[in-house]
């Protein structure tokens, strides 16, 4: 239950960051909706990774970090395509404001993020692989 509120900690602030990089890259540096979204959720993803990796599942990455964070990017990758896929089609598609139609994204690459973390990525040795 602890590693859940961890969990869902880093997540508040890894999407405070997303949101704010994502509404500053639209609004001040009038970047495309692709662009700030990715920006947005990279920001928050490699914030995500280091606290994720040390507080929520207190994982010992020595001499593990590249094996590690090579899962990770490939979780944030589908995690990315995912959220791209769901801004798009709401608000491109749907005509559902953007932060309406990232916020959707969020409830969708947060369940396929914390389960393959969880399952995958931050694994104990001891654990059985899925």
């Amino acid at each position: 239950m602890h590693q859940m509120i961890r969990y869902i900690l880093v997540g508040a602030l890894n999407v405070t960051i997303d949101f704010i990089v994502l509404n500053t890259s639209l609004l001040f540096f009038e970047l495309s909706l692709f662009w700030a979204t990715f920006f947005g959720f990279a920001a928050g993803g490699i914030l995500g990774y280091f606290l994720h990796s040390r507080w929520t599942f207190q994982y010992d990455t020595t001499g593990k970090e590249a094996l590690k964070l090579s899962h990770f990017l490939l979780v944030a990758g589908i995690g990315l395509i995912i959220t791209e896929a769901i801004v798009h089609l709401c608000t491109n598609q749907l005509g559902i404001y953007y932060n309406y139609s990232k916020t959707i994204a969020i409830i969708a690459s947060v369940a396929w993020a914390y389960s393959a973390s969880k399952w995958w990525v931050f694994r104990k040795t001891h654990e059985p692989q899925i």
